[in-house]
C-alpha cells in the first residue's frame, strides 16, 4: 500500500476525525465565538470569576472580619500571617505547579480537580470561627490562588482544545470577564456588610462567604465535565495510526484494526 497516496491520506484523516468525535472533545472549531462559548470554556470562566470574586473580597476584608471574631491582638497576628504567607506561599507553589502541569498537563480533569479541592478547602476554613481554621485558611490562600491561575493559563493554551490563533483573544476576553466579576462586586458586598446594624457585620461576613462558597462548589462541574470527556481521549490521543501493508487495514498502536479498508491506488497513480 502506498502510504503517500491520496486515498491513504484521506482514510487517515477520517480516522483522526473519528477519534476527535469519540473522545468527546471536538477538534478546535473554526471560529473564535464557537470556542469561546463552548461548555468547557464557560465552565472554567465561571469558576475563575467566582473564585476571583471570593479572593478579592477575602483580601480586602480579612483583617476587618478577624477583628469581629477574635480579640484585637489575635486578629492582628492573623493579618500579619496572611500578609507574609500570601506571597511566600504563592512563590513556592509556582515551582510545584510547574512540575504538576508537566506531569499532568494533558489531564485537564486532574489538575482542575486539585484546584477545586484546594479552593473548597480554603472556603471551609474561612467559614469556621476557630483560630486554627483561620490560620490554615490564611496559609492556604496563596498556594491555591497561584495554582488556580497557572492551571487556567495552561488550559486555555492547549492546542488540543483551542486554535493557536485564538489563544490571545481567549485570554484577553476571558481575563476581562474575570476582572469584571471579580473586581467590581467586592465594593458592593463590603457596603452590604458595613451597612448592617451594630453587631451584625460578623454574621453578614459569614453569609457573604457562604454564598460565594456555594458558587465555588458549583465549579466542580468543570472537572466532572472534563473527566467525562477526557477518559476516552486519554486512551486515544497518543495512539498514532500505522498502515498494515499485509491486510491493508488501519491499525492503531493498541493493535485494534479499524473497519475501513484502503482502496488500491489507481494505475495512473502507481508512478
Amino acid at each position: 500500500v502506498d502510504a503517500s497516496s491520496p486515498e491513504t491520506l484521506r482514510v487517515v484523516e477520517q480516522v483522526q476525525d473519528h477519534r476527535h468525535e469519540s473522545s468527546g472533545v471536538a477538534a478546535p472549531a473554526s471560529t473564535f465565538l464557537s470556542q469561546f462559548c463552548r461548555r468547557d470554556t464557560l465552565l472554567i470562566l465561571f469558576f475563575m470569576s467566582v473564585y476571583n470574586l471570593k479572593s478579592a473580597f477575602y483580601i480586602t476584608t480579612f483583617a476587618d472580619q478577624m477583628r469581629y471574631i477574635f480579640p484585637l491582638r489575635t486578629a492582628e497576628s492573623l493579618a500579619v500571617t496572611f500578609d507574609v504567607a500570601f506571597p511566600i506561599g504563592g512563590l513556592l507553589t509556582s515551582i510545584a505547579s510547574s512540575f504538576m502541569l508537566e506531569r499532568f498537563g494533558s489531564r485537564e480533569d486532574i489538575y482542575m480537580s486539585v484546584v477545586l479541592i484546594l479552593a473548597i478547602a480554603f472556603g471551609i476554613f474561612n467559614l469556621l470561627p476557630y483560630l486554627a481554621a483561620q490560620y490554615l485558611g490564611a496559609l492556604l490562600f496563596g498556594p491555591t490562588r497561584t495554582l488556580q491561575w497557572a492551571c487556567y493559563f495552561h488550559f486555555l493554551s492547549l492546542p488540543s482544545r483551542y486554535s493557536p490563533e485564538y489563544v490571545g483573544r481567549l485570554l484577553g476576553y476571558g481575563n476581562l470577564v474575570i476582572a469584571i466579576v471579580g473586581d467590581i462586586p467586592p465594593y458592593l458586598l463590603n457596603s452590604y456588610v458595613e451597612s448592617g446594624a451594630a453587631g451584625a457585620a460578623s454574621s453578614r461576613y459569614v453569609s457573604v462567604h457562604l454564598a460565594l462558597q456555594l458558587m465555588v462548589v458549583a465549579g466542580l462541574l468543570l472537572p466532572l465535565h472534563l473527566s467525562h470527556h477526557s477518559g476516552t481521549m486519554s486512551t486515544t490521543r497518543e495512539q498514532p495510526c500505522k498502515i498494515n501493508s499485509e491486510s491493508s487495514n488501519l491499525v492503531s498502536s493498541d493493535g485494534v484494526h479499524r473497519d475501513r479498508k484502503i482502496s488500491p491506488a489507481a494505475p495512473s497513480q502507481w508512478f
